[in-house]
């Protein structure tokens, strides 16, 4: 497969994805959803200890997902917040094939980590159809779940977020969510990406569409980095993003910096930088093809920063993460 038709056949879906959640004011509706019958990669049934679990948002729509438990009595809570084209039981859309959240999960719940996943609605086994207005108000119903499996306690919880997912993690700390730590990897802006996926995926339309597309309900990370008061959080930059293009990218560390959170700086595209994130990792050959590894354990400065986590929330010990 040549580098050209990899890099479309995985990017293509990404403005299907996007454009619902971000084009509501043009009148385009592409529904953000994973096939709703997809049980391709189910965990339920191949993961030891897979529990079902749903949520109700404030207009009555359940979300469904699914709860890992690792046994450990102190554990913490890591709620994942997903990328788009993810889902609990279709895993991850990775242009020609699917990937599934299994072995990342079980990474976890190795290192003392319960787990728990939601679908958006419109998303694998949630009500649909999907509602773009919608996006973070199914990510606060997923707070509202993980500080009910914790008993409230956001210092039990972790928020691990990728790509829009991030979207949804500015918007919960921007209403004051303050989870014991939060990974964002693959960053987006809730203020450009709109604009930014369409002039990157969508070609001249795009470009003509770009400026009328509304953005996406949701606090946008630039001013939320600075602002997060008694955060921890840590960025994983993608090398290269169509979706942070020119000086997005600094920004988003620059806003890090004025917050003192760490960023690390990946050589992942980023697409590329979801699948790491997930255990898998797409490499071009010399030949100008790819070849893939998979059942990789988080990347080594989140590993690091999650074992730091860890050890203060049942010893007290080092102080903060960052």
């Amino acid at each position: 497969m040549s580098r050209r038709h990899f890099l479309a056949r995985v990017a293509a879906p990404i403005l299907a994805a996007v454009l619902p959640v971000l084009a509501a004011g043009c009148s385009i509706s592409v529904p953000l959803v994973v096939e709703s019958t997809s049980t391709q990669h189910s965990p339920f049934g191949t993961m030891d200890g897979a529990q079902p679990v749903s949520v109700q948002t404030d207009d009555g729509a359940t979300l469904r997902g699914v709860r890992i438990a690792s046994g450990a009595p102190d554990a913490m809570l890591m709620l994942h917040l997903l990328p788009s084209r993810v889902s609990v039981e279709g895993g991850i859309d990775a242009g020609a094939w699917r990937l599934p959240l299994g072995p990342m999960l079980e990474e976890f719940r190795a290192a003392g980590f319960d787990s728990v996943v939601f679908d958006h609605r419109g998303v694998g086994a949630s009500d649909g159809p999907a509602v773009p207005e919608l996006f973070v108000e199914d990510g606060a119903a997923m707070w509202r779940a993980a500080l009910a499996l914790v008993d409230g306690d956001e210092g039990r919880i972790v928020v691990r977020a990728g790509s829009l997912g991030t979207i949804v993690a500015s918007e919960l700390l921007a209403r004051g969510a303050r989870p014991r730590a939060t990974v964002l990897y693959a960053p987006v802006r809730s203020k450009t990406v709109a604009a930014n996926a369409a002039r990157h995926h969508g070609g001249f339309v795009g470009w003509l569409l770009a400026p009328f597309i509304e953005r996406p309900r949701g606090a946008d990370l630039v001013d939320v980095l600075p602002t997060a008061k008694g955060a921890e959080i840590l960025v994983l930059l993608d090398g290269e993003s169509p979706y942070l293009p020119g000086d997005e990218h600094a920004a988003i560390q620059a806003a890090a910096e004025r917050g003192a959170h760490p960023v690390v700086v990946t050589p992942y595209l980023h697409q590329f930088l979801v699948l790491r994130c997930w255990g898998f990792e797409v490499a071009e050959t010399e030949s100008g093809g790819f070849e893939s590894k998979s059942g990789l354990p988080p990347v080594a400065e989140e590993a690091e920063w999650l074992d730091a986590v860890r050890s203060y929330a049942v010893g007290g010990e080092g102080g903060e993460t960052r």
